[in-house]
C-alpha cells in the first residue's frame, strides 16, 4: 500500500517507512506524537474552516437581508413613481377629453352663432330668387347663394370632424336604395362640374344589390366628399364613380366605390399624407384651389367607423384614383329603418290650399319675419308668433294649433321645456305637433328633443322646400281634427 503523501513525508521526517515500521519504543512515541500533531492540526482547521463557513453563511444571510431589503426599498419607490405617473396620466386623460368636450362645445356654440344669421342669409335669398329679378340681379342673388352653400359645408366639415375626433359620431343603420344614394351624390355636385364642363360619369357592376343596410347619410357624404374633390383638381376631362361588391358571406360583403378624375394628379411625397387634417396638396399663400384640408381626413375617418378602407393612387398631372371598401349588409326585404327624425325631402306635391294652423316660436326676430315669410309663399295663413315659451304656453291656452315650430333657444323658457309643458296639457289627439328649429348640431340636442316628445328636427339654415315637406308631411295629421 502506498501511504498518503503527508503521512509519507512524516515518517521520513522520523527515518521511516511504510515497508520498515518502527524498531525501538523511542520510534514509535515520535510517530504517535506526529499523527497526535496532525490530529490536532486537523482539529484546528477544521474549526478554522467552519468558523469561516459560519461566518460567510452569516454575512450571506446579512447581504441577502440587505439586497432584499433595498430591492423592496427600490420596488416601492418604482411603485409610488408608476402610481404618480398613472395618476398624472389619468388627470392628463381627463384634461384632453374635457379639452375635446370643451372644443366640440365650443365649435357647436361658434356653429349655432353662424348659423343664425346664415338662416336669414339662405332663407332671404331663396326667397328673392323667386321674385321678378333683373339679370344682374338675380346673378347677384346666384353669387350669394353660392357663398352661403361654400360657408355651410365649412361648418358641416368643421364640424363632422370635431364629432369624430371627440367620438360623438354615431352611425344610423337603415336600408339604403343605392342607385338614389349615387343619385343624390351626383346630383350635389353636377352644377360644379357643369360649370367647369366636366364630365360626370357613373357605372354599377351587374352583381351590385340594390339595396344594403348602411349609413346613407355618411355613404352620400363620403361618395360628395370625393367628388367634389375630384371636380375641384380637375380643370378638363370627366371624374367618374364605380361601384362593385365583394360577398363576404351569405348576407354581408363589402361595397366597393372607385372615384376617379382626370384632375391635376398628386406628388408622390404628398400621397402619405394626404388622408391628414388640414392638410393640402397646395400650400402655398397663392394657392389656386380653397377648402379647409378635412374632406379627406373625413372620409377615412367614416371609412374606418364603417369597417372599412380608403386608398389612393395618383399620377401628378394625370389624375387621381380613390378606392373605398365599406363593410355592409344585404338589406331583407322586411327591414325598414327606425329614425324618429327622418329627413325631410324636397316634396313638391304639398297640399294646394294648406290648411294647417301653425305658431312660429322663434326670438330672433329677423328669423321670426322669415319663417312668417316663407309660410305667406306656401299658401298659408299668417301664423301666430311668440319669442320664448311662456308665450308659445299662453298662445295654446287661448288659440288652437296644428303646428308648432319651436325654436330651442329662447329666454324665459327654451324649446325643450316648453315642449315638454305642451305634453302636459294637452292629450295625444289635441296635442299639437312640435317641430323643432335649431341651428344647434349638438347630438345631445337632437335626444332631448326626441324625449320632449318632437316631431321632427329643421336644421338652420333650411330652405323653403325643405319646410314646404315638413309641412306637408304633416297636413294629414290635421284632417278632420276639430279645433
Amino acid at each position: 500500500m502506498r501511504p498518503h503523501r503527508l503521512l509519507d513525508r512524516q515518517l521520513r521526517k522520523l527515518g521511516l517507512s511504510a515497508e520498515a515500521p518502527p524498531s525501538s519504543p523511542e520510534a514509535w512515541s515520535a510517530l504517535l506524537e506526529r499523527i497526535s500533531t496532525t490530529y490536532a492540526e486537523s482539529d484546528e482547521d477544521r474549526y478554522l474552516l467552519e468558523r469561516s463557513l459560519s461566518i460567510s453563511s452569516r454575512e450571506m444571510r446579512e447581504m441577502s437581508q440587505a439586497m432584499l431589503s433595498e430591492l423592496e426599498k427600490r420596488v416601492a419607490e418604482r411603485t409610488e413613481d408608476l402610481e404618480a405617473a398613472l395618476r398624472e396620466l389619468e388627470k392628463a386623460r381627463a384634461a384632453a377629453e374635457e379639452g375635446t368636450r370643451a372644443k366640440s362645445r365650443f365649435l357647436a356654440s361658434v356653429s349655432h352663432e353662424i348659423r343664425t344669421p346664415l338662416n336669414a342669409i339662405v332663407g332671404m335669398s331663396d326667397l328673392l330668387r323667386k321674385t321678378p329679378l333683373s339679370e344682374s340681379q338675380r346673378e347677384y342673388v346666384g353669387t350669394l347663394h353660392t357663398a352661403c352653400e361654400t360657408l355651410l359645408a365649412l361648418i358641416h366639415q368643421t364640424l363632422d370632424f370635431s364629432k369624430i375626433e371627440a367620438g360623438k359620431l354615431d352611425l344610423e343603420t337603415m336600408r339604403i336604395d343605392l342607385q338614389t344614394c349615387l343619385d343624390q351624390a351626383l346630383d350635389l355636385v353636377a352644377s360644379k362640374a357643369k360649370a367647369k364642363g366636366l364630365e360626370l360619369r357613373c357605372s354599377v357592376d351587374a352583381n351590385v344589390p340594390p339595396r344594403i343596410v348602411s349609413d346613407p347619410t355618411r355613404l352620400r357624404q363620403i361618395l360628395v366628399n370625393l367628388l367634389d374633390n375630384g371636380v375641384k383638381f380637375t380643370a378638363a376631362g370627366h371624374v367618374a364613380v364605380t361601384v362593385g361588391w365583394q360577398a363576404d358571406g351569405d348576407a354581408t360583403g363589402f361595397l366597393l366605390l372607385t372615384v376617379t378624375d382626370t384632375g391635376v394628379g398628386i406628388p408622390a411625397d404628398r400621397l402619405g399624407s394626404i388622408f391628414g387634417p388640414f392638410l393640402q396638396v397646395d400650400t402655398t399663400t397663392t394657392r389656386a384651389y380653397g377648402g379647409t384640408g378635412l374632406g379627406l381626413a373625413i372620409v377615412e375617418r367614416l371609412c374606418e367607423l364603417m369597417g372599412g378602407s380608403v386608398t389612393v393612387e395618383s399620377v401628378e398631372g394625370r389624375g387621381s384614383t380613390f378606392r373605398v371598401r365599406l363593410r355592409a349588409d344585404l338589406a331583407p326585404e322586411s327591414f325598414t329603418p327606425a329614425d324618429p327624425f327622418p329627413a325631410w325631402p324636397p316634396d313638391r306635391a304639398a297640399a294646394a290650399h294648406p290648411s294647417l294652423r301653425i305658431l312660429v316660436a322663434e326670438d330672433n326676430p329677423v328669423n321670426q319675419l322669415l319663417a312668417v315669410r316663407m309660410l305667406e309663399s306656401l299658401g298659408y295663413d299668417s301664423p301666430l308668433l311668440a319669442t320664448d315659451g311662456e308665450e308659445v304656453l299662453d298662445v295654446l291656452r287661448r288659440e288652437h294649433c296644428d303646428v308648432v315650430l319651436m325654436d330651442l333657444h329662447m329666454p324665459r323658457m327654451d324649446g325643450i321645456e316648453a315642449s315638454l309643458r305642451i305634453r302636459d296639457m294637452f292629450g295625444e289627439d289635441a296635442r299639437p305637433a312640435i317641430i323643432a328649429l335649431t341651428a344647434d348640431a349638438l347630438e345631445e340636442s337632437r335626444a332631448a328633443c326626441l324625449e320632449a316628445g318632437m316631431a321632427g328636427i329643421l336644421m338652420k339654415p333650411f330652405r323653403t322646400d325643405e319646410l314646404q315637406s315638413c309641412l306637408a308631411g304633416l297636413q294629414s295629421r290635421s284632417q278632420g281634427r276639430v279645433p
